[in-house]
């Protein structure tokens, strides 16, 4: 090889390295914008999981409530069908 030559390939290689750490800074950059993206989203994703679970402490007393209501109406069809059954007219007839 000559002289020539081997400048030409130093400098090839040389462009060619450059062009690589080029490429891989630019991935590392995107990759580091998707882990912000991924770490906004869990944000979101937590406080609306939050937001869910206080929905859920709220109305969990109203669907007991709710519960003993239903079980007192069912002995209450048991015990005096005629009056439970006038009770279940008003409610859904009247009351709307």
């Amino acid at each position: 090889m000559n002289n020539r030559t081997l400048r030409i390939l130093v400098v090839v290689w040389g462009l060619l390295f450059c062009y690589a750490g080029a490429m891989w800074n630019k991935s590392d950059s995107i990759v580091r914008k998707q882990e912000v993206e991924i770490q906004k989203l869990t944000s979101e994703n937590d406080s609306l999981r939050i937001a869910s679970d206080s929905l859920y402490m709220e109305n969990f007393p109203c669907q007991v409530e709710l519960g003993r209501y239903q079980v007192a109406y069912e002995l209450f069809m048991q015990r005096n069908p005629k009056a439970a059954q006038q009770y279940g007219t008003i409610i859904s007839e009247e009351t709307e």
